[in-house]
């Protein structure tokens, strides 16, 4: 055989003009539809879910207070419903803010990441504090900024014990609830980590099935081409250039 016969001159693969039209089209499409940054997105849905359920619960608790009052509290005061729906519409706020600027202090501290059983004396502590700052709050300002006249039968005394123990439970429900969405927020996100390492894993097997494989692959085609050469030299040839570019290829798309 000659030398130039030798000398392989591996021809263009007929999938190349497919890989530059496909490598175009996903440059537009890159260019048309630019990459989301989907941590943020997901964050942005999470905010506006706390929002949603935020408004939405204290707004139906305020609706329920304000029936309440209107039909129980009353036969007991004397002050007008407009004085006090104010006053609920106000203790109501001040319920609001307080849960609502205590998330970045749970942030802080870590507890969002805790499980139950270390959660359940934070719950009840936090409770016990939300609503002693929340009963102080709303009679501080009530009675003592406003200036509104004591008008129950009862003690402030009483009345106190008993706006901080129904804010006790309120807001161990509300804390029950934030810290059950994000526990069960940590358990699908473990998930779908074990998903990714399975799949990482069946990705390494394949991997080194393919390592096994291909050196193998090339023995064979090998001494197909050896047998082919003494009895037809240029199917041997073509074969060979065929071979050639389909290893070219393989590396290319790191498949070698």
């Amino acid at each position: 055989m000659r030398a130039e016969e030798a000398t392989l001159t591996p021809l263009p693969r007929p999938t190349d003009g497919l890989a530059d039209a496909r490598a175009g089209l996903f440059r537009q499409a890159m260019r048309k539809h630019p990459p989301v940054d989907t941590a943020a997105k997901l964050q942005r849905a999470k905010e506006r879910l706390y929002v949603l359920c935020q408004v939405g619960g204290w707004g139906v608790f305020l609706l329920m207070q304000i029936g309440f009052s209107q039909v129980f509290a009353a036969k007991e005061e004397s002050r007008s419903p407009a004085v006090l729906n104010a006053m609920v519409v106000m203790i109501i706020a001040l319920g609001l803010l307080i849960t609502h600027y205590s998330r970045p202090l749970f942030t802080r501290w870590g507890w969002k990441q805790l499980s139950w059983r270390a959660l359940v004396p934070r719950v009840l502590a936090t409770a016990a504090g939300q609503s002693l700052v929340w009963s102080a709050l709303g009679y501080g300002l009530t009675y003592g900024l406003i200036g509104l006249p004591w008008t129950s039968k009862y003690s402030p005394a009483l009345i106190f014990t008993i706006s901080w123990f129904n804010g006790c439970f309120l807001l161990v429900g509300w804390l029950c609830l934030y810290f059950f969405y994000h526990l069960f927020e940590r358990l699908n996100r473990l998930q779908v980590e074990q998903l990714r390492l399975a799949a990482s894993v069946k990705e390494a097997e394949l991997r080194a099935l393919k390592s096994q494989v291909n050196p193998h692959f090339l023995f064979n085609s090998l001494n197909s081409l050896r047998a082919l050469i003494d009895e037809d030299a240029p199917r041997a040839r073509e074969a060979v250039t065929r071979l050639a570019n389909m290893l070219r290829y393989s590396l290319q798309s790191g498949q070698l």
